[in-house]
């Protein structure tokens, strides 16, 4: 018997520990054990981030050890314990398989949190082929209403800032991951003016999406992160090419232009296969991980996204001019949809 005892030390709440802990996971799947067991006992306060990934690195680790006969088990759970029982509400450890709180996607939200929710990429297509719809619109719907329910609010540069910045990662998802589902949490703090939205998938991953476009080289996942990060690349041969009729045409500047905003007015996390980049205050950080398929961790400080729609003008023009200089971009003209708020180009 294998114990995993979470946290792996010291708080749990913030995108380093829960790092540090997925590369535990991986350390553990090469172990050779009769049974593994993942230990709560002493887990404290979680954030969305934490949750999502928690959720998604036992999932994927209880999938492959079950299919090889051996017993996954989750220990240490006590309903008197009101961290275990927010998790529990939140869906994580009944979509792990144990019957405690609430299944994702069952809770309801509020005005402070969305709890585990899996979004089906045949949901989107079975939507969009009976509304006689493009998936883009699909999505666009679905996070307005998302973002509803976590503000309380479908106005306001708040509101459009974080809806802008969940559907074009739920974009990415869905155009480029391969993935069948993409898992989502939210929480909300207004008296702390923080927001927080993470994303987790567990599809091909960075570095293999942006091979399949031969345009692009990376060897590593770290550089293809930096790769990525950058405006007009993207793993689709064919960004770009949809004309400027087509709003939902894949361009390559939807990460850029989330990277940035959240960069400069909260905190942006991006990790894929061992690597991870953290962007905040102008800074950059980088710390090694265990992510299969990709993971977007997006902090917004909410009373900093006033006048956003102007600051987003002058993003898109240097996304443009950086685009332009580099020779390997996909594309060097955004959709409109990867560089506008919703507000805004329904509009036009």
């Amino acid at each position: 018997m294998t114990e995993i005892t979470i946290p792996v030390e010291g708080r749990f709440d913030t995108i380093s520990s829960t790092l540090k802990f997925s590369r535990l996971v991986e350390e553990s799947f090469s172990k050779r054990a009769d049974a593994f067991k993942f230990d709560f006992s002493k887990i404290g306060f979680v954030c969305p981030t934490t949750l999502v990934a928690l959720y998604g690195l036992i999932k994927s680790f209880k999938q492959e050890k079950e299919n090889a006969g051996i017993q996954v088990n989750l220990v240490g759970l006590d309903e008197t314990n009101d961290k275990h029982t927010y998790m529990g509400h939140m869906g994580l450890f009944l979509g792990l398989g144990v019957d405690f709180g609430k299944a994702p996607n069952e809770a309801a939200g509020s005005s402070r949190y969305l709890p585990i929710t899996n979004i089906e990429r045949s949901e989107i297509d079975e939507q969009a082929e009976k509304k006689y719809q493009e998936a883009g619109d699909v999505i666009e719907e679905k996070t307005e209403a998302l973002t509803s329910v976590l503000l309380q609010t479908g106005i306001g540069d708040a509101y459009s800032g974080i809806q802008f910045s969940f559907r074009e990662m739920l974009r990415n998802v869905f155009e480029h991951s391969g993935a069948g589902s993409a898992t989502i949490c939210a929480q909300y703090w207004p008296s702390k003016h923080k927001a927080e939205v993470c994303i987790f998938d567990l599809g091909m991953g960075l570095k293999r999406s942006l091979l399949r476009n031969p345009r692009n080289s990376c060897s590593s996942d770290r550089e293809a992160i930096t790769i990525a990060l950058m405006p007009g690349v993207s793993g689709n041969v064919d960004a770009g090419k949809g004309g400027h009729g087509d709003v939902w045409q894949n361009s390559g500047f939807g990460l850029y232009m989330v990277s940035r905003i959240c960069g400069t007015k909260g905190k942006f996390a991006l990790a894929s296969g061992h690597t991870a980049v953290g962007l905040q205050n102008a800074r950059q950080l980088e710390k090694t991980c265990f992510i299969p398929g990709t993971l977007v961790s997006m902090t917004f400080r909410t009373n900093e996204l006033e006048g956003l729609s102007g600051q987003m003008k002058e993003i898109r023009s240097q996304a443009i001019k950086l685009a332009a200089e580099n020779k390997t971009a996909t594309s060097v003209e955004p959709s409109v949809a990867s560089v506008t708020l919703a507000r805004d180009f329904k509009k036009e």
